[in-house]
């Protein structure tokens, strides 16, 4: 199953999304 660009595009934004609320996140704790 071969995904396509568009495909892994959207798999990559939505890891950058989550890696950045998991950040803002372990900041907001932090305080």
């Amino acid at each position: 199953n071969i995904a396509s660009k568009t495909e892994i595009k959207n798999w990559r934004n939505t890891l950058e999304r989550d890696s950045n609320n998991n950040q803002f996140y372990a900041c907001v704790n932090m305080v």
